[in-house]
Order: C-alpha cells, then structure tokens, then sequence
C-alpha cells in the first residue's frame, strides 16, 4: 500500500490499520455470510465513507486560522479512518504529520484513473507476451518443418546418375549412327542407297 501510493515507510502503522480496517467490514470466503465487524458489533458496518488509501484531500482551514487571502483548504494524503465514520486520518506531507479531521474533501479521480491505466498495461503486457509466444512458438514449427525423407538425397543421386547414362548412351548410338551412315570410301558410297546424290557431289566437287 506504501509502496503503490509512494508513501514513506514510517506510515506503515498506518496503512496497517486501515487494511485491518477494512477487512473487518468485508466478505473474504464464500462461506462467511457476516463481517468480523458484523460478528463483533451485531449490525452490519457503514461502507459509504471508505475511500481509497494514499488518495488527496484537502482539509478546510477555518477562519479563525488564516487571514483574509490565504487558502481555504491545504492539501493531505488520506491514511486512515478515526473513531468515528466522520472522522478520518489524513497525511500533510508539508509538516510530515498524521492529523484525525472531520472537514476533508476527497479526490479519488486521479486515484481511479491511475488504477485503470495500470490495468491496461497490465492487459497490454499479458497480450504482448502472448504474441511474443505465438511468435517464438511459430518459429520453432517453422525450423522444425519436415525435411525430406531419410535417403532421399541418395534416391535423387542415383535417379540423375542414371539419366545421365541413359543420356549418354543415346548420345553414343546416334553418334554411331551417324558415323555408319557415311561411306568410308568412293567405292562405298557409289555402292550404297545413295549412290546417286553420292556421284552428283562428286561431279560438283571436279566440275564446280
């Protein structure tokens, strides 16, 4: 409670008061239907005057206790709760002093507005964290993707080693055949299938 509202530590008696305080007048288990204050005192507790520790207040000066342009009120922090519900323990930060007043004003907006803030970051963190998750998660499904199967490498290897051949070796026959298909000499190729187109050659070769 100190720490959340940055209070010095020597007021720690009294933030230790007000949370007794407080749960005296409330329902902490499901299975309690009475406050301790209830149980105690016989009727249930006053919740109206509760106001939220280390809250600003402002005290009203009396007359009597200022002249005629000083301030109407000076600025507390609110501690505690007096012997009544109409008295209040209040922290003036100026005389490091702890007074019980009755005549007090209370500004709980700022209070609740910073309550509400740290709510949503606290939400904003928790979503933030959750997508860092799913990020990271995404991650190592991603690097843990399955490869290709154990020796498919080889498989591949050995199917572009045996195309290579099966190319080779048609390179080969054709190569071959085409070798067959020239004659060797006059005699062949004036014998052969085309011994015609062969003899025109020849006479265009000696009579160009």
């Amino acid at each position: 409670m100190l720490h959340a509202r940055n209070l010095p530590r020597y007021l720690w008696a009294e933030a230790v008061h007000t949370a007794a305080y407080l749960l005296n007048r409330i329902l902490n288990r499901k299975e309690i239907t009475k406050t301790q204050y209830e149980e105690w005192v016989g009727r249930r507790p006053t919740v109206e005057h509760l106001r939220i520790f280390g809250c600003d207040a402002y005290v009203h000066i009396p007359d009597q206790h200022r002249r005629k342009f000083d301030p109407k009120t000076r600025k507390v922090i609110f501690v505690g709760y007096g012997p009544s519900i109409k008295m209040f323990r209040v922290f003036d930060t100026n005389k490091h002093r702890v007074d019980e007043v009755m005549d007090v004003q209370f500004n709980e907006l700022l209070q609740k507005r910073l309550v509400l803030i740290a709510g949503e970051e606290d939400s904003w963190m928790e979503t933030a964290d959750k997508n860092e998750d799913d990020i990271l998660e995404d991650d190592k499904t991603e690097k843990r993707a399955p490869g290709p199967p154990v020796g498919s490498k080889n498989k591949i290897k050995v199917i572009s080693n045996a195309l290579k051949m099966e190319l080779c070796s048609k390179s080969t026959e054709r190569t071959a055949m085409l070798a067959a298909a020239d004659p060797l000499t006059e005699e062949e190729a004036l014998e052969g299938a085309n011994a015609e187109k062969w003899e025109e050659a020849m006479l265009e070769e000696i009579n160009p």
